[in-house]
């Protein structure tokens, strides 16, 4: 067959949600194709023609997928045909089509699309201003930080938002002044984004202002530099912070055990731990939760004794962070035979609330212990599939999550069930659970089963569950041909 021939026969796929691909399947591959040939290779018309019917999947997309997927594809395939029809968009009356040219044009390069976006920021529509913030962050153009900082301003908190993370983007020191004036903004977004800006930008004189804030400033300015410090993800936060947790503000301490949390560097356990015998509720809670963000199997030591907390959240949040200590931190991450004893010692306190008489506690224990290790623990997964049939929700979404990753083939009829879950958040659960379940035997017809399941998903009522259906019959779709090839 001559590569024409391949891709116009590609194209022609059954694309509808009953048919044996995911929508817009024929035009990705024909795309991908292209993106890889000689174009010498192919008749002008044949490839025009792929290019066309990509850039309408890109305006006609039912999900968000198919528009990242075909805007990755178009900008691989590049050119300046492509730059110059989504320029031409741009000037469009419909204000979504404006939007969605800004961000197309972040990922295309070609004469005009500067402008075109600096032209955008003054857009009419928030949504659109805001598109043309994000896109020229995405650019790293120096030039635009002028009109950037302007965008600081804007009556719109979305446009505010972008762009301060726009300028986190570019990197230009010469925005710290409007992003440290940000960080009084009365959205909490915008104050986020500026504070990650400035982290990006990582100027000394910024760190010790922040410092000096939460040292002595009023409990408004105490707490807004601890949120400042929580997105600054620098290493020399810890030290301020860890002090901090001795603030005689139970808000303060609260917030700054979540910035500890969050950020991955070495210091910020022992701090944590010792929050946990916090006068507050709410701050030790939360230090239990910060605790396992932290990833460090010396948390386990702390969170094994939190389990016997006398108020109930904080040992529900103790048992969840050991729980994700255990999944989630390896062997090779661990280092050290003091860290591997830390671990097991998690998994023994884990192994005995499963077996104890607190039915929370033990599905907490029980999604942990089963994504341990290379195959799990079998008495775990049974528990974790009692959890997919508890009449609370969160559990049946935690247990379906971890049936698609610690599970196999034969957990396809529970995820199918979930399909069908009252909840549309169960049922968004499954879907993604789908998508991580392997097939040995490809002649069982559980592939087929999973694919009906996911085209059904297709339909749902919530647009969560039509996406993530989308995005798992995709992800199935495209392993298999890596493993066919």
């Amino acid at each position: 067959m001559s590569r024409d021939s391949e891709l116009i026969e590609l194209l022609a796929l059954d694309e509808g949600p009953g048919g044996e691909s995911p929508p817009g399947w024929g035009v990705f591959a024909a795309a991908e194709i292209l993106g890889r040939a000689d174009l010498r290779e192919i008749q002008p018309q044949v490839a025009d023609r792929v290019v066309g019917r990509l850039a309408d999947l890109y305006w006609r997309a039912q999900f968000e997928g198919q528009r990242r997927r075909a805007l990755e594809l178009l900008s691989r395939i590049g050119g300046s045909a492509i730059a110059w029809y989504f320029l031409k968009a741009a000037g469009s009356k419909n204000a979504r089509v404006r939007e969605q040219s800004a961000d197309a044009l972040a990922e295309l390069s070609g004469e005009g699309v500067l402008e075109a976006l600096r032209s955008l920021l003054k857009d009419a529509e928030g949504s659109v201003r805001a598109a043309a913030c994000l896109a020229l962050g995405k650019k790293k153009d120096v030039s635009s930080a002028g009109p950037l900082m302007g965008a600081l301003k804007d009556e719109s908190g979305k446009v505010r938002r972008t762009a301060a993370e726009a300028l986190g983007l570019l990197g230009d020191r010469r925005a710290v002044p409007a992003l440290m004036e940000a960080l009084g903004d009365l959205g909490i977004a915008v104050r986020k984004k500026a504070a990650e800006a400035l982290g990006k930008i990582g100027d000394p004189a910024v760190l010790q202002a922040l410092t000096e804030r939460l040292r002595t400033g009023s409990l408004p300015e105490r707490w807004n530099a601890a949120e400042t410090l929580a997105d600054w993800n620098a290493p020399e936060a810890v030290a301020p912070l860890a002090e901090a947790l001795s603030d005689s503000s139970a808000k303060v301490r609260k917030r700054v055990t979540y910035a500890l949390g969050n950020l991955p560097f070495p210091g910020a356990v022992d701090p944590l731990g010792k929050s946990l015998e916090d006068d507050s509720v709410e701050v030790r809670g939360r230090a239990a939760y910060a605790l396992g963000l932290t990833r460090s199997p010396r948390a386990a030591r702390y969170l094994v004794k939190a389990l016997s907390d006398e108020i109930e959240s904080v040992r529900k949040k103790a048992a969840d962070s050991l729980a994700t200590l255990v999944a989630e931190t390896r062997e090779a991450d661990v280092g050290d035979a003091e860290g591997e004893g830390h671990l097991e010692e998690a998994r023994k306190a884990l192994r005995a609330l499963l077996g104890g008489p607190d039915g929370e506690l033990r599905f907490r224990a029980a999604f942990g212990l089963a994504l341990c290790g290379d195959s799990g623990d079998p008495e775990a997964l049974d528990v974790v599939r009692e959890a997919a049939r508890s009449p609370e929700s969160f559990f049946r979404r935690k247990a379906l999550e971890v049936l698609g990753r610690a599970g196999g083939e034969g957990e396809v009829g529970i995820l199918n069930e979930g399909m069908k879950d009252a909840d549309p958040t169960v049922r968004r659960c499954a879907a993604e659970a789908l998508g991580g379940i392997r097939i040995e035997n490809e002649t069982s017809g559980i592939e087929a089963e999973i694919d009906q399941s996911l085209a059904r998903g297709l339909e749902d009522v919530d647009a969560r569950v039509r996406e993530a259906a989308y995005e798992s019959w995709m992800r199935r779709r495209e392993r298999k041909e890596r493993e066919h090839r």
